[in-house]
Formats: C-alpha cells, structure tokens, sequence
C-alpha cells in the first residue's frame, strides 16, 4: 500500500485516497474468502491471510501517524486555553460558590435558629413534654427559598396534630402500649393496628392454650374412667382375703402314717402334686395424672397382674 492513501495537507484537512482503493482491497478480500481451504492449499490461503493482514498494519500504521500529526498541535492549543482561560475561570468560580455558600448558610441558620426557637415555645403551649418530640423529628428542612412564616405554619400543624392524637389515645383502654408505639412513628392509625393485632394475636395463643389443656384433662379422665369402671367390674374380695368366684385350692393331702425304724419301706408309687397357688382379686378407684396412670398401667402389665 501507498504511503499516500492518507495525507495530511493542511490542519485540520486531510485528504485520503481510500474510496479510490476501496474496490481493489473488496476484491482482494474476497478472492480469498473464495479460496477452498484444504490439505493441499491451507498454505496458500495462510500466504494470501499473511499479506491481508500486512497490507492492514501499514494501513493501521499511517492511521496512527496522522492521528498524532494531528493531535499534537491540538494538545498544545488545549495547554493554551487551559493556561489562559479555562482555569482563571474555574478558580473564580469555585471562590465565588465559596462566599456565596457562606452567605446562604447564614441565611439559613438564621432561619433554623428562628424556627427551633418557635418550636420550643409552640410545644411548651401544648403541655408537651420537651423529650416527647423534637424539630428534627418533625421532618421539616430550612431551605433559603423558604419563608419563616411558612415553617412556623407546618411546624404548628405537626405539634397540634400531636396534641389532637395524644387526646385520642389518652381515651383508650390500652393507651400505655399505644402511645409506646405512637412515638416510634407519631402515626395513630398505625399505632392502635400494632397493638391491635399485637392483642388479637395474644387471645388466639391463649385460646390454643386453654384448648390444649383441655383436651388433655378430658384425655386424662376418659383414662381414669376406663380404669374404674374396670375396677368396678372385678369380684370382692372377702375379709379374710379369701377370693370369691374364685376356684379354690385343693386340700392338703393327710400325711401317712408313721413307718418303724426297722421295716423295711416300700418305694411309693404316688407323686405328690404341687401346691397350687392361690389368688384373690381386689377393686379400688385411682385418681391420678395421666403421666401416672400410664406408669401404672405398664407396672401392671409388667408384674403379670390380670386386669379388667
């Protein structure tokens, strides 16, 4: 590629000759995007890519140049101008925001000042304790373009719309917990829903709870029921601890009778039967939690007793 595609004739005209060649460097890149790229040619197409990109870094290489030929005189002319007036200007103008910044601020404090003491003596006419509510909560910001009057206005209107809602919740049954939420927002509306659902909420846990007791009582006595009745339904037992309706034991066999020393003893073709076992039943009521009547019934189950 010519060096003089890109010329620069006189600052800031630049003649460039790049249309005229615009068609030789279309045709060029397509007859070699046109190439079949296989084992045998992919070397000529790497030499046709190679000379591509070597006619592109000279291009991209004169573009460069001529952007410093020109870039150079302007960063001196930008030195210049920022030397001789860009920044006298921005000095002055940040000295002057200064003394103007002072004289607003003033203006303002003077202002706050004015408001601040106003609130003061506004609260103090409403029986307003002074940790109850200050300027700061009320939300009010002392802007220059606004007027005394007009600040003295809404801070009158927040302290009796205060005054008017305290009235209001004096009137309630729960005014301690209201109020303790009216001064996190001085919002009355949302400070009787906190407490509210705060109370709603309360009266259903305690509604869960008197359930739950309950049903446990009613369980304990259908368990304690159920162990009376079968209590009930159990035989006597008779004074002596005889069993009634109960099978008594056979009676003793009589013993033999006494065998001499010297006679000889004849081998006994009887056994002697085990000595049965006798057993009674009783009835009693139990009254007890129901903790103690399951360890009561699993002592039963555990120790053999039959039971009803």
């Amino acid at each position: 590629m010519e060096q003089d595609l890109i010329v620069i004739k006189q600052l800031p005209v630049i003649e460039d000759q790049l249309q005229a060649v615009k068609a030789s460097i279309e045709e060029r890149v397509n007859t070699a995007l046109s190439l079949v790229c296989t084992e045998e040619t992919y070397k000529d197409v790497k030499k046709v890519r190679s000379e591509l990109n070597k006619e592109f870094t000279e291009l991209e290489k004169r573009r460069k140049e001529v952007k410093a030929g020109i870039m150079a005189p302007y960063d001196n002319f930008e030195r210049v101008y920022k030397e001789c007036a860009a920044d006298i200007y921005t000095r002055a103008d940040a000295a002057l925001k200064t003394k103007i910044s002072e004289v607003e601020d003033g203006l303002k404090g003077q202002k706050a000042e004015a408001l601040q003491a106003y609130f003061e003596e506004y609260r103090e006419s409403l029986g307003l304790e002074k940790d109850f509510v200050t300027l700061a909560q009320t939300g009010i910001r002392v802007g220059l373009s606004d007027s005394l009057s007009g600040l003295k206005k809404r801070a009158a209107e927040f302290l009796d719309r205060i005054a008017s809602d305290l009235k209001a919740i004096d009137a309630q049954e729960t005014r301690d917990e209201v109020l303790t939420e009216y001064r996190k927002s001085f919002n009355l509306a949302d400070a009787m829903m906190i407490v509210s659902r705060r109370h709603q909420e309360i009266e259903v846990a305690k509604r869960a709870r008197e359930e739950a007791e309950a049903r446990k009582a009613a369980e304990a006595e259908k368990q304690a029921a159920i162990l009376a009745a079968a209590a009930q339904s159990a035989p006597e037992v008779g004074e002596q601890g005889t069993a009634e309706n109960v099978p008594q034991a056979a009676p003793e066999a009589p013993l033999a009778a006494p065998v001499a020393m010297d006679a000889p003893q004849e081998a006994s073709h009887g056994e002697w039967a085990p000595e049965a076992i006798q057993r009674y039943t009783t009835t009693f009521t139990v009254t007890g939690t129901m903790d103690q009547l399951k360890a009561l019934k699993k002592f039963l189950n555990e120790g053999g007793y039959e039971y009803v």
